[in-house]
């Protein structure tokens, strides 16, 4: 719970310290092995209770490692990562249910913090694309990855129910329903975050001694396009979904448009030339509004102090990319 705590509280470091202490003793209890039992879930089984500690623990960890850049706790090839029976129509059903918690039993599999399947693929995307064995390959390499779990990523994706199921791109006039619970917009979220995640890894070419003019090409620029589209959906869905999101989520959910405008910045200052009208640059300073009307119960000192520091990064932001507009 202490772990839980600190994690939606946005304290990384401790949370991610509870994680590595966490899944040790979990390992000890063999929660990272699947219940040989080939009976139904049952919550009163000691070893499906374990098994679902592992879960949670499980989904955290990945969550964590795309939000701090450090490597997961929980190594994937130690554990048997088999989903609990039925899961999928469960994890449908939870989704689809504005109360979750109305028809629960003790056969009832838990609404983890994230969906399992997507955390696998978190756990691929940073093993597979951001680790340091990952930044010694070829781009040749790369993009092969990138493509193999992009149809990963999309075969996830179709799997959910129609209703909230996340759209490639999320524009000004798509609805939200006012039906939709916590789960269902941070899902959404996290698939264009993982959109992303896939997506940058293509940009380390720009970190080598090469004037960026010379290895940009209409690859390239594709790749920049997905990148803002995906950063655009994330800004534009969370300020569509704000009246329905819990207050609670606050500091999980800020990492989400953190990580929108801070990629439209790179991207901004990698290519200004195929963006004329200027609309990375709207998105920017369209941010700082967007912020103040998430949703927190109530701000301490320190919060009240981290978002005036966001702000002020924002404005920056933005000054910094109409000053290489006006330079172009």
């Amino acid at each position: 719970m202490l772990m839980i705590f600190k994690y939606f509280m946005g304290d990384l470091e401790s949370a991610s310290f509870l994680v590595s202490v966490t899944s040790r003793f979990l390992f000890q209890l063999e929660a990272h092995v699947s219940p040989s039992s080939s009976a139904g879930y049952d919550k009163n089984n000691e070893s499906h209770h374990i098994r679902d500690l592992f879960w949670v623990c499980y989904c955290i960890d990945k969550d964590l490692s795309h939000r701090t850049g450090q490597p997961p706790t929980i190594n994937d090839h130690h554990c048997d990562l088999t989903l609990p029976l039925n899961y999928v129509q469960m994890q449908s059903s939870n989704i689809l249910s504005s109360n979750p918690c109305s028809s629960r039993s003790s056969s009832t599999v838990p609404l983890y913090p994230w969906d399992i399947r997507l955390s696998v693929m978190k756990s691929k995307i940073y093993n597979d694309l951001h680790s340091i064995s990952a930044s010694r390959l070829s781009e040749t390499e790369i993009l092969r990855r990138i493509r193999h779990l992009d149809e990963e990523l999309e075969a996830w994706r179709v799997t959910l129910p129609s209703d909230h199921r996340p759209t490639l791109s999320f524009l000004e006039q798509t609805p939200v329903d006012v039906h939709t619970n916590t789960q269902a917009i941070m899902l959404r979220l996290s698939y264009h975050h993982c959109v992303i995640l896939l997506h940058q890894a293509r940009c380390r070419v720009f970190q080598s001694n090469q004037p960026i003019d010379n290895l940009i090409d209409d690859g390239h620029r594709i790749n920049f396009q997905i990148l803002i589209d995906a950063s655009r959906s994330i800004l534009i869905y969370l300020e569509k979904a704000l009246p329905v999101l819990a207050h609670e989520c606050f500091w999980v959910i800020i990492f989400y448009p953190m990580t929108a405008i801070s990629t439209i910045f790179s991207v901004a200052l990698l290519d200004n030339r195929s963006d004329p009208g200027n609309e990375r640059l709207t998105l920017l300073q369209g941010f700082t509004r967007l912020i103040r009307q998430i949703p927190i119960k109530r701000l301490t000192v320190a919060e009240i102090s981290h978002l005036e520091f966001i702000e002020e990064v924002v404005e920056e932001m933005s000054r910094l990319g109409s000053l290489a507009l006006s330079l172009d």
